[in-house]
């Protein structure tokens, strides 16, 4: 650190002893070598791990290398990185950080599904979802890649396609409140009332504070003429939200509308 403290000079091949016990101690720990003897692995970390880049197999055969950037030439973009992650970038200042990653680094899973979720927020689901999709190509793991996609597809209509992405994001993370949610919110625009009520209810008790969803539960029960558990439900999510909150003038108008 002291000598060379950018890190101009590589070391490798001065202390070849270290780096090749090092090496040994990685590949011990390789999804590959823990198959090959027997154990088990778990299959989201794993999935978790490939996506990082951080089981690739033995780190120094050159397949595993190839196409790998330095990451001293990535200083700058690391930088970068830093000030998303930071959360001290909102709006369009955020959106242009974003896409600049994405230029650099088009194959960033976790850059690609930040981008995408940006230009769901700003109202743009036409670029969100080609981020969407190089998020997932990227095998980004969990269900977030499949929530922003159903969501856009959703919007535009295609209840068939947000079906498909909710029921992946399910296989994922089946017990995730929020896709749980968002499915009772697909099956109420089918036409699905009692289906929704139940997806709804379930993803509530999972998570009480998924007040979004219980504003829909209340919609649902509503719309299946329940209208005393509709009252009921909007009721509850008023007293759950704080008094200046913007939802309570939609709410309100819901409950008087039933009552």
């Amino acid at each position: 650190v002291d000598a060379d403290p950018v890190e101009q000079v590589n070391a490798f091949t001065a202390q070849s002893s270290v780096a090749s016990r090092l090496g040994a101690r990685i590949s011990r720990y390789s999804t590959d070598s823990l198959n090959a003897n027997g154990s088990s692995v778990n299959s989201d970390a794993a999935e978790r791990l490939r996506a990082l880049g951080y089981s690739s197999g033995n780190p120094q055969s050159q397949s595993a290398m190839t196409g790998r950037p330095d990451p001293k030439d990535r200083r700058e973009l690391a930088s970068q990185i830093a000030r998303v992650i930071s959360g001290e970038l909102s709006g369009a200042p955020l959106l242009a950080a974003l896409e600049a990653i994405v230029h650099e680094d088009p194959r960033n899973g976790q850059v690609q599904l930040r981008l995408g979720y940006a230009r769901l927020q700003a109202g743009d689901c036409a670029r969100a979802e080609p981020a969407f999709h190089a998020a997932a190509a990227a095998g980004l793991p969990g269900a977030d890649v499949h929530l922003g996609l159903a969501t856009c597809l959703g919007r535009r209509g295609d209840l068939a396609g947000a079906e498909r992405a909710l029921t992946e994001a399910r296989r994922i993370e089946p017990d995730n409140p929020i896709v749980i949610a968002n499915l009772g919110v697909l099956q109420s625009a089918k036409g699905d009332l009692p289906g929704a009520i139940k997806s709804l209810s379930a993803a509530i008790a999972a998570d009480p504070g998924l007040d979004e969803a219980r504003f829909n539960l209340a919609v649902a029960y509503a719309k299946s003429g329940r209208r005393v558990e509709a009252a009921s439900a909007a009721r509850e999510l008023l007293a759950r939200l704080p008094p200046a909150a913007p939802q309570r003038s939609e709410v309100e108008r819901l409950l008087r509308s039933i009552q």
